[in-house]
């Protein structure tokens, strides 16, 4: 129990530096929690360092380096396979049959070209914003326009 009171602050450094590199896998890019873990783990080798001399600090360093190593693995193969993968993993697929069933509802509907079709643009329809193509080729920005297709996710429309 001596142990642990006199070496609160190098236990503190120790974990939570390894606690914050392995928050660190789990965002993208290098960031606050990364920077964190590894002055922290700077810290607790300084303090095993000032309190128990050079082997002492060796043996944090490989310890650290053993742990965090551990640790990250351990989670990424948890990402992949394990149960964090529900959470961190997008597992489903979108498929086309689906996206045409979505944009199908437009079928035969009336709506407004928000801008020029010189074949495409963009039309609103109930108040929903869609990029089309115009089948005759050019449509005026503010002309009314009716759906004739919605095959393989895309929108053809014709002036009214």
């Amino acid at each position: 129990m001596d142990f642990i009171a006199n070496n609160i602050l190098l236990i503190i450094c120790f974990i939570g530096g390894v606690a914050m590199l392995v928050m660190e896998a789990f965002m993208p890019g290098f960031g606050v929690p990364g920077t964190i873990g590894i002055l922290l783990e700077i810290a607790a080798i300084a303090v095993a360092w000032y309190s128990h001399g050079a082997v002492a600090a060796l043996i944090v360093t490989l310890a650290a380096l053993v742990l965090i190593a551990i640790a990250i693995s351990v989670s990424l193969r948890s990402a992949t396979k394990g149960k964090l993968n529900k959470h961190f993993v997008l597992n489903d697929v979108e498929n086309a049959d689906e996206e045409d069933s979505d944009i199908s509802v437009f079928m035969g509907r009336e709506g407004i070209a928000v801008s020029a079709l010189r074949p495409a643009g963009t039309a609103e329809f109930d108040g929903v914003r869609m990029e089309v193509t115009c089948l005759d080729g050019l449509a005026a920005k503010g002309q009314k326009v009716r759906v004739i297709s919605t095959q393989n996710g895309k929108i053809t429309v014709n002036p009214v």
